[in-house]
């Protein structure tokens, strides 16, 4: 089974939906994934911008494909929008989950990611897609 290496782009306001995506693909069987995001316990030291910058593209550089959950704070988050462009730059693949019981997903991510829903299945299955 391939280890899928993965970025997942989110709103440290919102880490609760973060730590959820991480459950939901640790507990998925057959599934082997690698964490390359920055978690909220563990940031870039860093109050440089460049610095910042240039650590998210390496490890943005080391991910199968980027995930954005797609609340709508990510239409007003500095660091997201960098993280979508980074990842456009080098060509990974951008998957925007849907959390659930939102009805917008906002314009960055609808134009740049494939969208899918808060459901196991729709996730590992995009991964999968999009990192074969």
């Amino acid at each position: 089974m391939e280890t899928k290496h993965i970025f997942i782009s989110h709103d440290w306001a919102k880490n609760n939906l973060y730590e959820d995506l991480c459950n939901l693909l640790d507990n998925r069987n057959y599934f082997s994934w690698k964490d390359y995001s920055v978690p909220k316990g563990d940031p870039i030291d860093s109050n440089d911008d460049r610095i910042i910058l240039e650590s998210l593209i390496e490890q943005i550089k080391h991910a199968s494909c980027v995930i954005v959950i797609a609340s709508m704070d990510v239409a007003y988050s500095y660091w997201i929008e960098k993280e979508i462009k980074v990842s456009n730059y080098l060509h990974k693949p951008i998957i925007g989950i849907k959390p659930r019981g939102q009805e917008r997903i906002p314009k960055i991510v609808s134009e740049n990611a494939e969208i899918v829903g808060w459901n196991t299945e729709s996730v590992v299955n995009a991964i999968r897609e999009y990192t074969s």
